[in-house]
């Protein structure tokens, strides 16, 4: 992880994806007039590889924002490659039973 340093004054588009700093702005842009749960956004962690989580963003009474994020990028990966196991062996049964 980041040392906590590094991350003092360090805005969040600087470490989101590339293609989810719209989808992420867009989010803290809404959160004053509803919370938003379950957001998925991708962020660089402290080795240059990017982790994925889903956010929690809640206004706050003195217009700041809390944010709660759960590291989700394991379980995506696992549900990935689930898909991709099914989707091949449904090609396998549909091939054979072509045949």
């Amino acid at each position: 992880g980041w040392p906590m340093h590094e991350l003092i004054g360090t805005a969040l588009a600087a470490l989101a994806h590339e293609d989810d700093r719209a989808p992420l702005a867009d989010a803290l842009r809404r959160t004053p007039e509803a919370p938003v749960e379950g957001l998925q956004a991708r962020l660089r962690a402290a080795n240059g590889r990017y982790r994925r989580y889903d956010w929690n963003l809640q206004a706050l009474a003195d217009g700041r924002i809390a944010a709660a994020a759960r590291d989700v990028t394991d379980a995506s990966r696992a549900r990935e490659a689930l898909l991709r196991q099914r989707d091949e062996a449904e090609a396998r049964m549909a091939a054979h039973t072509a045949e």
